[in-house]
């Protein structure tokens, strides 16, 4: 038997049950539903409004089973329920009942923040053709183009974009969206947000730029994109570091990929950080034996005096 705790079920019905009410003021659920229901109570009552989104009994079932008290934050409304379920017709029908478009949730998350998170074009088209505050900010303040770009959200980047959405604002750790394209890999997304004017060395909190953090988790594909639209490849952070002191710093895999890239693009190896240390001293370090090699080689072609390489020095730091 499955069982779902009132406040689960609430959550579940509130885009429908706006739309089957014949209350005008849309007013959310409140408990008359039992403190648990089993799956024969969740078909009964969702058997009326089961048209009307395109869910089936069994559907909602699953959905309700999978649901927990602590899955959304508090301030969730109707519009924002039917937004993350997609349901265009429900926003549709919300919307022209005069459904606050802008409310927040308990993250100060609008109806936009929910759908540039599950990539429906069609909807953020429809909120945004009704007044949706395009660069609202949440409690991490990021708009919803962030969360596009975090998302892999493509379509709904290109549609925020296309309405005039800023690829410029900063959240509170300094990151505009093509921070968060970077850091995650994303790079059509990326190239989208170049296309459309993103700033390609805007700096963080720390003073990174979108290549810092590329080239410090070795995404080779983002480094590439990032040189090939311009990046400024010996941009240094606020400690002083390069994107190749900070690929020299961590023993991955795809750290020698990266370095091997920043070089070959021009990386100037001779740089070094606030601390005194240099691209190949930082891999010391880390004790990462393959980019010591490459750096060591690289140095000596250049004419740098090389220090003999000593393994397993101390654990880096990326802050030094």
């Amino acid at each position: 038997m499955i069982k779902a705790k009132k406040n689960d079920i609430i959550k579940l019905f509130r885009a429908a049950t706006a739309m089957s009410s014949n209350d005008d003021t849309l007013q959310d659920t409140q408990g008359k539903l039992p403190g648990s229901a089993d799956a024969g109570a969740v078909k009964k009552a969702w058997a009326p409004l089961s048209d009307i989104l395109s869910f089936s009994a069994t559907r909602a079932q699953y959905y309700v089973a999978a649901l927990s008290p602590s899955s959304r934050p508090r301030g969730f409304t109707t519009l924002h329920s039917a937004v993350e379920w997609g349901h265009l017709r429900a926003v549709e029908r919300l919307l022209g009942k005069g459904a606050s478009i802008d409310a927040r949730d308990g993250e100060s998350q609008t109806a936009l923040h929910l759908v540039a998170q599950n990539g429906r074009s069609e909807v953020a088209n429809l909120l945004l053709e009704n007044g949706a505050s395009i660069d609202a900010t949440d409690d991490n303040g990021r708009t919803a183009l962030h969360l596009a770009a975090q998302y892999a959200s493509t379509e709904a980047v290109k549609v925020l974009l296309e309405q005039g959405a800023s690829s410029d604002v900063t959240d509170v750790t300094g990151w505009t969206a093509l921070h968060l394209a970077a850091l995650n890999g994303q790079t059509e997304v990326l190239n989208a947000l170049l296309a459309n004017g993103a700033r390609i060395d805007a700096t963080d909190g720390k003073g990174r730029t979108a290549l810092h953090l590329a080239a410090q988790f070795g995404d080779t594909k983002i480094v590439n994109a990032l040189l090939g639209n311009g990046a400024s490849i010996d941009a240094i952070d606020g400690m002083g570091w390069t994107a190749l002191h900070l690929a020299a710093s961590r023993y991955w895999g795809l750290q020698l990929e990266a370095v091997e890239l920043l070089l070959l693009k021009g990386a100037n190896i001779e740089l070094t950080t606030k601390g005194g240390k240099t691209a190949l001293e930082i891999a010391q370090d880390a004790s990462n034996s393959p980019v010591v090699k490459l750096l060591t080689k690289r140095s000596r072609t250049v004419g740098l005096e090389v220090i003999a390489p000593i393994i397993c020095r101390r654990s880096i730091n990326v802050n030094d």
